[in-house]
């Protein structure tokens, strides 16, 4: 970066050195780039400092989450041992019933809860012959 700021030096002093006068066309746009030039520089240099400060922070966390893998995994290891896997079963599937055929008491039952109700028609003919009766 200071290499940088050496740069914009010395094109200041090739502008001087030139002579132009300030308030012609040529000797405000060259003043104008040369202003320019030294506020990139600033930025650039802010910008360096600040990525390298992050750089530091990153790497703090990334050490803090490592001690904190480290702890787990110790911790881990503590609780659930490689004896405890022969206690726990890996196969899900005999933890549940399945069903595969239904019973008649089922179907029955299934039967009774589906009953349809009489149509509207069939409905009124019964309500009207029990009024003749």
């Amino acid at each position: 970066m200071e290499n940088l700021y050496e740069k914009v030096a010395y094109i200041k002093g090739l502008s001087e050195g030139f002579k132009l006068e300030k308030n012609s066309k040529e000797g405000r746009l060259i003043n104008e780039m040369i202003e320019l030039l030294e506020l990139m520089s600033e930025e650039l240099s802010e910008l360096q400092y600040g990525q390298e400060y992050l750089e530091g922070y990153v790497d703090l966390l990334d050490e803090d989450l490592s001690h904190v893998e480290d702890a787990y995994e110790s911790i881990e290891d503590f609780y659930y041992s490689d004896e405890d896997d022969d206690f726990y079963d890996d196969d899900e599937d005999e933890d549940y019933l399945y069903i595969t055929e239904a019973t008649e008491v089922d179907l029955e039952e299934d039967e009774e809860e589906r009953a349809v109700p009489p149509a509207p028609e069939q409905a009124a003919d019964e309500a009207g012959e029990g009024e003749n009766q």
